[in-house]
């Protein structure tokens, strides 16, 4: 029942609920997350853990979840559209003519 509100479904209006159903084909750990605005990005996220029907066939006393995510303090919007002006604006890695300059210094002393 995955969905972009205006796209696939209208959406859930503020102050209202919606009864999300569907078939489990399998148990595990998933989650869900928001497709408006810039919520995802924001932390509006978390997980969906599925039980088994039939019982573990080991024993634990604790189980922990753990999610991880790329993170940053940056505005989402100032994000994405840095990102549509430049799709490597966050590589870091990449070479500069800095690099260049220093690479063709270094292979004329060799």
């Amino acid at each position: 029942m995955d969905g972009v509100p205006g796209v696939s479904f209208d959406g859930i209006r503020p102050g209202t609920t919606f009864e999300y159903r569907f078939g489990l084909r399998q148990s595990g750990t998933y989650w869900y997350h928001s497709h408006s605005g810039f919520q995802e990005q924001t932390g509006i996220f978390g997980p969906l853990i599925v039980e088994s029907a039939s019982p573990e066939p080991y024993a634990y006393d604790r189980e922990y979840t753990i999610i991880l995510s790329d993170w940053t303090f940056e505005d989402p919007q100032r994000v994405f559209a840095n990102l549509k002006r430049y799709g490597g604006y966050y590589n870091y890695q990449r070479r500069t003519l800095v690099n260049h300059a220093d690479e063709a210094e270094a292979s004329c002393s060799q």
